[in-house]
């Protein structure tokens, strides 16, 4: 998060153009992540580029994954990392994560690091086969007027960058029986790494809301 840079691409040339794989052009400006497009060019929509450099301070471990999460942008986003195509997203208000081990693994600890997103802002005219009346959009209008939203677009959320163990827990699902006390627990565990089965221990405390005891399970 903080000040990346911006440039607008009307023409919907920067892929053709290899935009990925270099530094921002004399048109882009600094903008602020999260934020809008518009906060930067008021009144533009369609297509817009960012960019903005990281460093890790330690190159991850043979048994570590660099993900990166973006909490939301507005509309669709292609990401590239050092010129390296890391994948996508459509969808405006949904969270999303990347695996970018491969495309920062290679580097030295300290070296510079290039993030690069296409964001495209729907409009009424097709931009990659999408328009703005057939995406979820709830009142969003290019021209505004009364009771409708303005169709913001761009990082609209925080981008974080994690290093995590190749075993990792995805996500936890509880869902309690208030009748019986008993709780069912799904537990997603993802494994990235290079050994296939693997066996892995599981720990799970639960905390009453108030007053009792732990209860610790294995």
């Amino acid at each position: 998060n903080g000040t990346w840079m911006i440039e607008r691409d009307p023409l919907n040339a920067g892929r053709d153009e290899l935009w990925f794989e270099r530094g921002p052009g004399p048109d882009a400006a600094a903008a602020s992540v999260p934020g809008l497009i518009q906060q930067t060019f008021p009144g533009y929509h369609g297509l817009a580029w960012y960019w903005t450099t990281f460093r890790l301070p330690e190159a991850p471990a043979p048994y570590e994954r660099c993900l990166l999460r973006f909490e939301a942008v507005d509309y669709m986003a292609q990401v590239w990392v050092n010129g390296v195509y890391a994948g996508g997203h459509e969808g405006g208000e949904t969270p999303f994560e990347l695996d970018v081990t491969d495309a920062v693994r290679g580097l030295p600890a300290g070296a510079e690091h290039r993030l690069v997103v296409r964001v495209l802002n729907p409009i009424d005219e097709p931009i990659d086969g999408i328009i703005l009346a057939k995406t979820p959009h709830r009142n969003k209008g290019v021209d505004y007027r009364i009771g409708w939203s303005f169709n913001r677009g761009g990082i609209v959320a925080p981008v974080t960058l994690a290093v995590l163990p190749a075993v990792r827990v995805l996500d936890v699902f509880v869902q309690p029986d208030a009748t019986t006390g008993v709780l069912d627990l799904a537990i997603t565990v993802r494994n990235d790494s290079q050994q296939t089965p693997l066996r892995c221990d599981l720990a799970v405390t639960v905390e009453p809301a108030s007053g009792g005891d732990a209860v610790a399970m294995q």
